[in-house]
């Protein structure tokens, strides 16, 4: 990924995605800096939405009103002309500095097309229909067709990840055991991939978002039948099937942490910040780790081994109060919040980590 501007940019990242675009649609995010400069981000594989929030967040002259999203196309018949298929209308002075920015990448102009079914719409163009004028740089190019034909013939591939994803929503009820609270993260992974899909614009990011989906759904299969062991068991047993469920949840913590801190270093490698960004990543999410600790498993482990009454019950009632620590660090701590809400990766960790604490607690009633 490359943001493009005079002091920010690095043509040696930049040109060899550009150089993609007459064997595949580059996705791309744009705006105008506050000095009319163009900003420019592109990736060949992440999703062109993804690129607008990485844009928002890193570029801070960006005019806000000007940031759009879309492709990037190079038809070979004409090599020097970069095609960009955005999703609304660009904001004045857009073109112009685009056009300074692709002659620097060695391209002579640009041409500039809004389509909104990037916004999401699966409409194709009608045959026949009046197509909108682009804007040209320095060289008349020729009309854009090629785009409309990708989207009407999508790559191969596509059909079987919408079965997948239809055979995965079916399960989700199932693996969440009319939990709600482990419903609700499957539900939020599921409609990620279903938008994904339905764009149709990054079959490598689809792929993605559908394995984490059942990925997710086999941890929620897993999760709910540990809590219902538990409910079930009573004494001992219920103690010990408890403490293998908060041993389960703290290792898709963790693991989705590490999935977003994984996405977050692929994204940002190119720009040469990638050592800083995991060192503050990892200073940020250790609190989150360290509070959801390991003291309920070895309370419940104590108390699964414990033979007099009185102390399983003490040990018990410290296992309660551990619990009653977790949720409110759940509802009160902002990064958690922050990680859920990342726009990288789809997490839900402070569902997932209510839904078990809340059938720990009614399983040791």
């Amino acid at each position: 990924m490359a943001e493009a501007q005079d002091d920010l940019m690095k043509m040696s990242e930049l040109k060899p995605v550009l150089a993609l675009a007459d064997k595949q649609p580059v996705n791309c995010a744009l705006a105008l800096a506050s000095d009319k400069s163009a900003l420019l981000m592109v990736h060949k594989q992440t999703a062109p939405k993804i690129l607008l929030k990485q844009l928002e967040l890193k570029a801070k002259s960006a005019d806000k009103n000007s940031i759009r999203f879309g492709r990037i196309t190079v038809d070979p018949a004409d090599p020097g002309t970069l095609k960009f298929a955005i999703n609304k209308k660009e904001v004045g002075g857009t073109v112009m500095g685009l056009v300074k920015l692709a002659k620097k990448a060695g391209y002579q102009a640009i041409v500039m097309n809004e389509d909104p079914a990037l916004e999401g719409g699966d409409a194709a163009p009608v045959q026949g229909a009046p197509q909108p004028a682009p804007t040209q740089g320095t060289v008349p190019p020729a009309p854009p067709a090629q785009p409309a034909q990708r989207a009407q013939q999508p790559p191969a591939g596509w059909d079987d990840l919408s079965k997948t994803l239809t055979g995965l929503v079916q399960q989700i009820p199932t693996a969440a055991g009319g939990n709600p609270m482990l419903q609700q993260p499957l539900v939020k992974l599921a409609g990620a991939a279903q938008a994904a899909l339905k764009a149709r614009q990054d079959l490598a990011g689809t792929t993605a978002a559908i394995a984490e989906l059942r990925r997710a759904v086999a941890d929620a299969a897993e999760q709910a039948k540990l809590t219902k062991q538990a409910q079930a068991g009573g004494g001992a047993v219920t103690y010990a099937k408890s403490r293998l469920a908060w041993i389960a949840v703290r290792k898709k913590v963790e693991s989705d942490i590490e999935q977003l801190r994984t996405a977050l270093l692929a994204t940002y490698q190119p720009d040469g910040i990638a050592g800083a960004l995991d060192k503050a990543f990892k200073a940020r999410v250790e609190p989150v780790l360290s509070a959801l600790d390991e003291r309920l498993s070895d309370a419940l482990d104590k108390a699964t081994n414990a033979t007099d009454p009185k102390q399983r019950a003490a040990l018990v009632a410290e296992a309660r109060e551990i619990m009653g620590d977790y949720t409110i660090f759940l509802n009160t701590d902002k990064t958690i919040a922050e990680l859920d809400a990342n726009p990288f990766v789809p997490l839900s960790i402070r569902n997932t980590v209510a839904a078990t604490l809340n059938t720990l607690s009614k399983a040791m009633q």
